[in-house]
C-alpha cells in the first residue's frame, strides 16, 4: 500500500497543471488509504497483544470495543476533514508552482493521530504489563525476550510516531495549506508501520 501512496503523493506534490478537483480526489485517496493501511495494522498488532496475554477472554472482548469505537471516530473525524477540504488555483505568478494547495480545514487531522496513540498507548501498557510479569516470575527465554523487547519497542515507536505527526498537524495553523506537511507524516508512518509488521 505504501508504493501505491508514493506514485500517488508524488503526482499530487510535482504536478505542475493539477486541477482543483484533481488534487481533492488525489488527497482523499492518500488519507483514506492511510486511514485502512493502519487500521490494518493495528488490528495485526492488537492480535499479537492478545496473543502474548494467552487470548485472554477479557481482552477478546475489550480490544475490539476500544478499536472500533477508535476507529469509528477516525472515520467519521476524518470524512468530516476531508469533505472541509477546499483546494484553488493560485493567483498569476504563484500559480505555476508545483502541488496542490488549500484551505486548511477547522478539524485537524491531529484527532485522529490522536486516537491511534490512544490505542498504542493501551497496547503499550498491557505490552510493558504483561512483560514484567514474566520477567519477575523468570520466565527469561530468547524467545520471549525477543516477543516482549520487540513488542514494547515496536508499541513505543507507534506511540510516538502518532504523538509526532499530533504535534505536527497542530503546527500547521495558517490558511494556506501546501499539501507534503499535511500527508508527509502519514506517508512515512504508513511505511515504517508494514515494515515493522513484515
Amino acid at each position: 500500500m505504501p508504493m501505491v501512496d508514493a506514485g500517488n503523493a508524488i503526482y499530487h506534490h510535482t504536478s505542475s497543471a493539477i486541477s482543483p478537483e484533481a488534487c481533492s480526489i488525489s488527497f482523499q485517496f492518500t488519507i483514506w488509504l492511510a486511514l485502512i493501511t493502519m487500521t490494518i495494522c493495528e488490528l495485526i498488532l492488537a492480535i499479537r497483544t492478545w496473543a502474548v496475554w494467552y487470548r485472554s477472554r477479557k481482552l477478546a472482548i475489550t480490544l475490539p470495543i476500544l478499536g472500533l469505537c477508535l476507529w469509528a471516530a477516525c472515520v467519521v473525524i476524518t470524512a468530516i476533514f476531508i469533505n472541509s477540504l477546499k483546494f484553488a488555483v493560485l493567483p498569476p505568478p504563484f500559480s505555476k508552482l508545483p502541488g496542490c494547495f488549500g484551505e486548511l480545514p477547522r478539524i485537524r487531522l491531529s484527532v485522529v493521530w490522536a486516537m491511534f496513540m490512544i490505542f498504542e498507548g493501551a497496547m503499550l501498557v498491557l505490552m510493558l504489563v504483561r512483560g514484567f510479569n514474566v520477567y519477575r516470575l523468570g520466565g527469561t527465554s530468547a524467545l520471549s525476550d525477543a516477543v516482549y523487547r520487540d513488542g514494547m519497542l515496536f508499541y513505543l515507536y507507534l506511540f510516538v510516531l502518532s504523538f509526532a505527526c499530533v504535534v505536527i498537524n497542530l503546527q500547521f495553523s495558517v490558511s494556506i495549506l501546501i499539501c507534503p506537511p499535511l500527508d508527509t507524516p502519514v506517508f512515512i508512518q504508513n511505511s515504517l508501520n508494514i515494515l515493522l509488521i513484515i
